[in-house]
């Protein structure tokens, strides 16, 4: 704690109460852009694919990655597929399709995965690949519902930003 001792005549300046306002509304300002920079909802682009011989993995090969591009982070927060009949099922994977990579299943009777307040985090170089075998569809559409935001920004996200 800062200490003062006055004098005769000696002048002490403090901020007035217009001057204290202003401060601390220029900081509350600053603080809740940099809170608001480059955070956004975004929706995931339908990604179509058609079963061949009931099999189907997304993106089709040489097909455009399901991911952040280079310096973002995805927080997914809903990931839903229509189209699927009532014994199909679709699972998604980080990366690959690889039993390590696997986050969960998609089917007809629960036809969406939601991953709770801070997401599925998929990080710079990531991506979703989604694979169904013994499909009986003709069509499968996926959807979903992200939050993008810079890589070194992640702090928004993981701490409810």
């Amino acid at each position: 704690m800062a200490k003062f001792t006055f004098k005769a005549n000696s002048e002490f300046e403090t901020l007035t109460h217009e001057e204290m306002h202003d401060a601390l509304t220029i900081n509350q300002r600053n603080w809740f852009r940099e809170m608001a920079r480059g955070v956004k909802h975004m929706q995931l682009p339908p990604t179509i694919g058609t079963p061949a011989t009931g099999t189907l993995t997304l993106p089709n090969v040489g097909g455009e990655p399901i991911g952040p591009n280079p310096g973002f982070v995805w927080a997914v927060q809903r990931l839903s597929a229509s189209g699927l009949r009532s014994s199909d099922v679709l699972s998604v994977y980080r990366n690959n399709v690889d039993p390590q990579n696997f986050v969960g299943n998609i089917t007809a009777t629960s036809p969406m995965i939601l991953f709770g307040d801070k997401g599925f985090i998929l990080k710079d170089g990531d991506t979703l690949a989604f694979n169904g075998t013994s499909l009986s569809a003709t069509q499968v559409i996926v959807t979903g519902e992200l939050v993008e935001c810079a890589t070194i920004d992640i702090w928004k996200i993981l701490n409810g930003g």
